[in-house]
């Protein structure tokens, strides 16, 4: 319980929303803690009663963590003010695991019906976002898994009125207005980052594409964008995965000439701030795939072709 009670409080100081104030759930895939209600002192009286030795790990000891500076430090003082804090503390967790429950099933539904998913890139509807009664915690579940704190909510809210182009980033994704909705993508490499791979490689390390070779008789055509289909034996490998740039051209599916990348995004309507993001792959310095838009007409799965290269971005 004393754990408990320093896990909220500590995420407490940290801002979090109440996934966080729930502290230690009583079960999860890995760990069962069947005392999580008996206090520390607790414990103990009826192991010194028993004759029972137990193991202190040595690390509890030291001052360089923020959970032992609240144990030995923090809590002691507070508990001098408002006696029972702790178990106080440790009781709330029940109740915000039951809120965090709540908002969670809540809040993924909405999501389900307000995101779209496209290209890599996730955007929310400002119009259907405008309508929920929730802002707050609907943005903060949403955004929480990709690195985004509880405590950023009325940030991430004011870029709801921002202009176009204003973007607040994690560690691992941006997020930014376009004109009448949010974007979410992962924080892309450089501009001029380039990556090969083999015939034998099954995914791009720098891009989030996955790459995979069938035979006919297991192959499922897909209509899905963010899929690619191609004919093995027209592929020359490596294949390289870059940002496409202005001056790049392709031979779109169908067609008997080529066509400027920047062209056909705009044809597909591709939002100004979105086409920085876009990914080619090449062979040979061709383009044989704008990702999610534009298969190549020289790489296209035939009735004589025997195996499929299939690209999928994940």
């Amino acid at each position: 319980a004393d754990d408990q009670a320093e896990t909220v409080l500590h995420h407490f100081l940290r801002g979090s929303g109440p996934k966080g104030l729930a502290g230690i759930a009583p079960r999860t895939a890995e760990c069962i803690w069947p005392l999580l209600g008996v206090s520390r002192g607790d414990i103990i009286a009826w192991a010194k009663e028993h004759h029972t030795t137990w193991r202190e790990d040595a690390s509890n000891a030291t001052m360089a963590y923020t959970r032992n500076k609240l144990r030995h430090e923090v809590i002691p003082q507070l508990e001098q003010h408002a006696p029972g804090l702790a178990e106080r503390l440790a009781g709330l967790a029940p109740v915000y695991q039951e809120t965090a429950d709540l908002v969670k099933r809540h809040t993924q539904q909405a999501l389900h019906n307000y995101l779209l998913h496209e290209a890599g890139i996730t955007s929310l509807d400002l119009a259907d976002f405008n309508q929920y009664p929730y802002p707050r915690l609907l943005i903060a579940e949403w955004l929480m898994p990709f690195g985004f704190a509880f405590a950023q909510a009325d940030e991430l809210l004011a870029l709801t009125a921002s202009q176009s182009g204003a973007r607040v980033e994690s560690a691992t994704h941006t997020l930014w207005k376009d004109r009448d909705r949010l974007c979410l993508e992962p924080r892309k490499a450089s501009a001029d980052t380039e990556e090969s791979i083999a015939r034998e490689t099954h995914r791009f390390e720098h891009f989030p594409i996955s790459c995979e070779a069938m035979p006919r008789n297991q192959w499922v055509l897909s209509t899905s964008p963010e899929c690619g289909q191609f004919d093995l034996d027209t592929l020359r490998f490596p294949l390289t995965a870059r940002y496409w740039r202005e001056g790049d051209r392709i031979r779109p599916l169908g067609m008997d000439g080529s066509q400027l990348v920047s062209y056909s995004l705009s044809l597909r309507k591709v939002p100004v701030f979105m086409k920085p993001s876009v990914v080619v792959v090449e062979m040979n310095s061709q383009i044989i795939w704008v990702a999610g838009h534009r298969i190549a007409e020289q790489c296209k799965v035939t009735p004589a072709t025997q195996t499929i290269w299939q690209m999928t971005i994940e």
